[in-house]
């Protein structure tokens, strides 16, 4: 645990168990296709006990966010709960091997790592039955200067805002962010999940959300300049600037000589020369 860590993901920590199924499976367990529903550990057993072969990976948005990132040769912690069980060794397992810093310790008591039974049709949709598990032990404590450090970036995820202690423990990162040049990132996690949380959604992101300090001033330490296009007055809108000066997109959507020439009756358009 050093300051030179990047990124330092907090999230709900969960094993993916992948599997092929048809239709038929999704209605004798009651799943809509395509949807994500969350599940009891009772439910979680008997859903996985009908299920056929399986693949069982280390998951969760922020978790494989910070997967991908120390897999390209960024310097990368997380912090999530996860039991000393089977699944809570794989998730352990899959992160250090690609060079993570696992900052908690497996817990040997208290309820099993949390699963996502995903169930892939023959078309390609996927339907999600999670149980969330240890993910709802995570709580105050597990965030601190001693678990979190000096990160540049501290990833959140929203789903955590789903468990009971969650709020609580994003409070305490963003307290570790406010106290040093830690910036916060936030993932909605998806539109369910901020239709639920929408307010503290947008508190966290008018208050909470930034890049790192050092990153928002210039290497000479003054602060950046404002664009002028967001320097309008109050009360008034940016003026657009004319579409030619408007970069190679607009330039692009321009209509081909061809049909200029069906919107001139027939007639080729005449170039313009430069004005005088």
């Amino acid at each position: 645990m050093t300051a030179s860590t990047q990124v330092l993901g907090i999230s709900n920590a969960i094993v993916d168990v992948l599997a092929h199924v048809d239709d038929e499976f999704l209605t004798k367990i009651d799943a809509p296709k395509g949807s994500m529903i969350l599940v009891d550990a009772d439910r979680a057993q008997e859903v996985y006990g009908m299920m056929g072969p399986a693949t069982e990976m280390s998951g969760g948005s922020v978790a494989n966010t910070i997967a991908g990132f120390a897999n390209i040769g960024g310097r990368a912690a997380y912090i999530g709960r996860v039991a000393d069980d089977q699944l809570g060794r794989i998730f352990v397992h899959d992160m250090q091997s690609l060079g993570v810093d696992v900052r908690l310790e497996a817990a040997t008591d208290g309820a099993p790592t949390a699963r996502c039974y995903i169930l892939i049709t023959p078309d390609g949709q996927r339907t999600m039955q999670t149980y969330l598990g240890a993910c709802l032990e995570l709580n105050e404590s597990d965030v601190t200067e001693r678990t979190a450090g000096k990160p540049e970036i501290i990833l959140l995820e929203g789903y955590v805002w789903d468990t009971p202690h969650g709020q609580a423990a994003l409070n305490a990162a963003f307290r570790i962010a406010d106290g040093g040049n830690t910036g916060i990132a936030l993932s909605l996690s998806d539109a369910e999940c901020v239709a639920r949380h929408r307010l503290a959604f947008l508190d966290a992101i008018t208050n909470q959300v930034s890049p790192p300090r050092h990153a928002s001033r210039r290497p000479d330490g003054s602060p950046p300049s404002v664009p002028r296009r967001i320097r309008a007055a109050p009360g008034r809108r940016p003026r657009r600037r004319p579409w030619r000066a408007r970069g190679a997109c607009c330039r692009a959507r321009t209509a081909p000589a061809d049909r200029k020439k069906e919107r001139s009756g027939g007639r080729t358009p005449r170039s313009r020369g430069p004005r005088s």
